[in-house]
């Protein structure tokens, strides 16, 4: 796991509305409010959580976006170098990292369901090296999305955005 704080670690269970609030950039009272009311459907009074807990989690989720979006910019033929790939917050030890490297691409997965065009965030799992070039790593998660169309019953239009995890 990357060294986070013990506010940061506190409010992983937060994750999904951080990264939100990096991707769409919703202004930190939003944020806020978000984290108050995901606490009230669990029961709590509070979030319970600091400032700079989410600061640090939310500052690593817009660099995930960040580098996400260079990729999606670059040609099939550029390499794909580490500087690319983000730690997870949730990653294992370094030591586990190097015996079985696992990467995490989560990507936005456009599909027509029952006639409609719809898009939704999925995750593509990659163990051992990763992808060499940026073309190799989209050839892999446009595979996978083709292979969830297909498991899901949908049909698979194609991949958008792009979040390179090192886990």
């Amino acid at each position: 796991m990357p060294n986070l704080s013990p506010g940061a670690e506190a409010a992983l269970p937060y994750w999904s509305i951080i990264e939100a609030a990096a991707t769409e950039h919703w202004r930190t009272e939003v944020l806020w409010d978000a984290l108050r009311s995901k606490a009230a459907e669990y029961g709590l009074a509070s979030p319970g959580v600091t400032i700079t807990g989410i600061s640090q989690l939310r500052g690593i989720a817009g660099g995930i976006r960040a580098r996400g979006q260079s990729v999606e910019a670059m040609p099939n033929s550029r390499p794909l170098a580490g500087r690319y790939w983000t730690q997870a917050p949730w990653a294992r030890t370094l030591g586990e990292q190097r015996t079985a490297p696992m990467q995490q691409v989560r990507f936005q997965h456009t599909f027509i369901r029952n006639g409609e065009t719809v898009t939704e965030w999925r995750t593509s799992i990659m163990e051992g090296k990763a992808p060499r070039t940026v073309g190799e790593l989209r050839s892999r998660v446009q595979s996978d999305a083709t292979n969830m169309g297909k498991k899901y019953g949908v049909e698979h239009v194609g991949i958008g955005a792009l979040q390179l995890l090192v886990v």
